[in-house]
């Protein structure tokens, strides 16, 4: 967009701009191609739908892509942030002893193994607790899927703190069937040990450490197959955590190239006693401010045409590739929720006693179905109408209608969405605009790993 078109739609970059007659013509000439392609119009949403055709019955047949088992929910940790080591949050499970026995996780897998066979990029995870506590569960399970489906493509991840990878027999396994992992670090020992508890109150850090080493010196070519997974909980210290995950010391150690793949949390507290007196030291006020702190260090570190840290990649390129992808069609009469996975057809929970859930962050509701009877597409369907129904008028006069990532787990508290979640995804949803125009404005250079990236 020329500074003539951003004058004429009264957005003045100064007082005493002046536009040629020529200048002005030409944009007269794009503003009316704008328009004509839907733009400029007075706001008015459309309706908010939902697709009825995917909750035809021969729909939730194939296409599904993840699945989750909840092998146990016991675990070996008591982290601080975690919403199933208080109970602050009335919806969400507790740590308990409960385990999925083997039938249940069988018939789960045969459930979904033949509902992949149309997944580009099919999955199965194993979740808790900590999953590598019911080690015996994990074994049968990658027992029937190799026996089942071999399909090189299908990945199967497990979600762990990491405190159990020293176990040589664990070990490997995980390397002999070539498994994915998931592991929570979050960061120096410093960082990670302030919050990620043994049961006996001890840290955790070193025992992590020596299992991610163990594994890597055995099977260098596992770091493909890595995920480590940070929770922050004082944005103060993203600067650090990613200077630290840049020089990843296992990496260094033992010379692979390369920087590992992180994911980041920002840790949601909503469910803590703020009288908590870990929590009383942090200023949560103060995170917004250091997030935007990272943002400017994101924007000049591409503007050089240098890869950020992995913390801030994990923090912005989604939202950036995302947006870039973005359909620029006019919207339409009617517009499906933006954020919401059809429930039951690509991701499903397993609960450990074998309850079906959209994902496994809904706690202990918003049941879909079970192992027994499979999923109930009325159900699921009733699921979306009635986050449609909470959310048809609000959404009707939001200007970030297809940038949403609300969902229906905001309604796991009753049937409307709090006005906070909406605000809190439309600022979300501004900084990523502001981040965009931040990166145009710095050149070419900072948006060149947007034109070969895509939508994961």
């Amino acid at each position: 967009m020329s500074a003539a078109v951003v004058d004429l739609l009264g957005f003045h970059l100064s007082d005493d701009a002046t536009i040629s007659t020529r200048e002005r013509r030409d944009a007269d000439a794009e503003i009316d191609i704008a328009r004509a392609s839907g733009l400029f119009r007075s706001f008015a949403t459309p309706r908010l739908e939902v697709c009825r055709s995917c909750y035809d019955e021969e729909g939730f047949a194939t296409g599904l892509s993840q699945l989750t088992l909840s092998l146990t929910e016991r675990c070996n940790l008591r982290c601080e942030y975690c919403p199933h080591t208080h109970d602050g949050l009335t919806w969400q499970r507790a740590h308990s002893d409960r385990e999925m026995s083997r039938e249940v996780m069988t018939r789960a897998l045969r459930y979904f193994l033949p509902r992949s066979v149309g997944a580009e990029h099919a999955s199965v995870s194993f979740y808790g607790g900590e999953p590598l506590l019911a080690f015996e569960r994990v074994k049968d399970a990658v027992a029937i899927i190799e026996a089942e489906t071999p399909r090189p493509d299908l990945r199967i991840i497990v979600d762990t703190n990491g405190l159990l990878l020293r176990d040589e027999q664990i070990l490997a396994f995980l390397i002999e069937h070539r498994l994915h992992l998931q592991i929570s670090l979050d960061g120096p020992a410093a960082i990670h040990d302030r919050h990620r508890l043994r049961g006996d109150g001890g840290a955790s850090h070193a025992v992590v450490m020596e299992g991610i080493r163990a594994l890597l010196a055995r099977d260098p070519a596992a770091c493909d197959r890595l995920r480590l997974q940070a929770t922050v909980v004082d944005a103060g210290e993203l600067d650090e955590i990613g200077a630290w995950f840049a020089a990843f010391p296992p990496y260094r150690e033992l010379g692979i190239e390369g920087v590992p793949h992180v994911g980041v949390n920002l840790a949601d507290l909503s469910g803590v006693d703020p009288g908590e007196p870990w929590l009383r030291v942090v200023d949560l006020t103060a995170r917004s401010r250091h997030l935007s702190e990272s943002r400017e260090r994101y924007v000049k570190v591409r503007r050089r045409g240098e890869d950020p840290d992995p913390v801030a990649r994990a923090l912005f390129d989604g939202d950036l590739i995302r947006f870039f992808h973005r359909s620029r069609d006019a919207i339409g009469e009617t517009v499906s929720p933006a954020g919401f996975c059809i429930a039951g057809r690509r991701r499903l929970h397993v609960t450990a006693n074998g309850e079906f859930q959209p994902c496994e962050r809904v706690g202990r509701v918003l049941m879909i179905g079970n192992v027994e009877e499979g999923i109930n597409a009325g159900t699921a369907e009733d699921l979306v109408d009635g986050f449609v129904e909470a959310q048809r008028e609000r959404c009707r006069t939001c200007w970030a209608v297809r940038l949403c990532t609300v969902c229906a787990t905001s309604l796991v508290n009753g049937t409307e969405v709090p006005e906070a979640v909406c605000e809190n995804v439309r600022r979300s949803r501004e900084d990523v605009l502001r981040l965009w125009v931040d990166l145009v404005a710095a050149g070419d250079e900072a948006m060149a790993f947007l034109k070969n990236s895509t939508v994961g």
